[in-house]
């Protein structure tokens, strides 16, 4: 559908949660995941997770951090519009980091924008939340044209830095490899099922790619449909 949009904004780890929480509250910086939340020496929140297979949510501080999307496609991704797993914006406080999102599919086309960012705050010495992690593997071609972004958010005055950027990953994959977010996702039980559905991710998996992920529906595995 064009300009359709997929959208995990602000679904990541609620406020003062994640592995890269930032502090809220006296001494605050922001929040990290793939690239550091900023702190005004300079220093920032931990990274975590995976360059090549993110599946990761990002980490918030006054408000949640970006959500995660993950497309497993055995033929054609067209982006004609957005996915998005940006982090919140705060209203006051220190920022959250942006969220995942993983793409695997034969071909990878569009003119739209794929983003990943850290929150920004208009609060007075607020600080940027760090970007998010993206990787795109293609098998035949790669002829996406618009953007795309991990960038870390913007603090507010110019004397702090602003949140690192993340990462972002395009990579020709020619044999299909084993995915821990099919792994922990897919393969489910009840609980992982509710974390699911409570952070909204959107998972899309087709036939031919679960398929391959040796992942047959029964009670035990399940398919997401924009969370």
């Amino acid at each position: 559908q064009s300009n359709a949009n997929i959208s995990a904004v602000g679904k990541g780890y609620a406020a003062t949660y994640g592995p890269g929480v930032g502090i809220y509250g006296t001494g605050n910086r922001a929040a990290g995941y793939g690239g550091l939340g900023a702190l005004q020496d300079g220093g920032g929140s931990a990274t975590y997770g995976s360059f090549l297979l993110p599946y990761d949510l990002g980490s918030g501080v006054e408000y949640a951090g970006g959500g995660a999307v993950t497309l497993l496609v055995a033929d054609t991704v067209n982006v004609s519009g957005s996915i998005d797993a940006t982090a919140r914006n705060p209203s006051v406080s220190d920022a959250g980091s942006g969220g995942s999102i993983y793409i695997d599919a034969n071909n990878v086309i569009g003119t739209g924008a794929i983003i990943s960012t850290g929150g920004y705050s208009s609060g007075n010495g607020a600080r940027g939340g760090g970007g998010g992690r993206i990787s795109v593997h293609y098998r035949s071609s790669y002829g996406f044209s618009g953007s795309v972004a991990a960038v870390g958010g913007t603090s507010y005055v110019s004397t702090i830095p602003n949140g690192a950027n993340g990462t972002i990953n395009i990579t020709q994959q020619l044999t299909y490899i084993t995915l821990p977010a099919v792994d922990a996702f897919v393969q489910l039980n009840g609980q992982v099922a509710r974390q699911l559905r409570r952070h909204a991710y959107a998972f899309l998996i087709d036939s031919q790619a679960q398929s391959r992920q040796g992942c047959i529906p029964t009670a035990s595995c399940a398919v997401f449909r924009n969370g």
